[in-house]
């Protein structure tokens, strides 16, 4: 059952985003030999989606009233740098075909 499950991961392109350092999400609260602990939650995400973040990676969220610890995802959007920062000159404005190249920019579908 566990391999059908990794296949259909590979199969979609998804990704299971790990915890930093691997730790349980949920304890069933005995000691010793008893003891027993699991990770029971993931996130899955898209490859590409992935491609578009930066420090995509999940926290767990302390818990005392439960054996179940949750999660969450936290991430920050790339930012495509070119080493410069954005100037803006009022000249282009004068140029006539300005307006027209901001406008095809700015609706392109994610093409670079």
């Amino acid at each position: 059952m566990a391999r059908m499950f990794c296949d259909a991961l590979l199969a979609h392109n998804l990704v299971d985003i790990c915890l930093e350092e691997m730790a349980p999400t949920w304890e069933n609260g005995h000691a010793g030999e008893a003891y027993v602990a699991k990770r029971l939650d993931r996130f899955l995400m898209h490859e590409h989606l992935i491609a578009h973040f930066r420090d995509v990676h999940m926290e767990i969220i302390s818990n005392f009233l439960s054996d179940h610890r949750p999660i969450t995802l936290v991430w920050k959007k790339s930012m495509m740098r070119l080493g410069m920062p954005f100037k803006f000159n009022k000249k282009w404005l004068d140029d006539p075909k300005f307006n027209t190249l901001v406008r095809d920019t700015w609706h392109c579908k994610g093409e670079y």
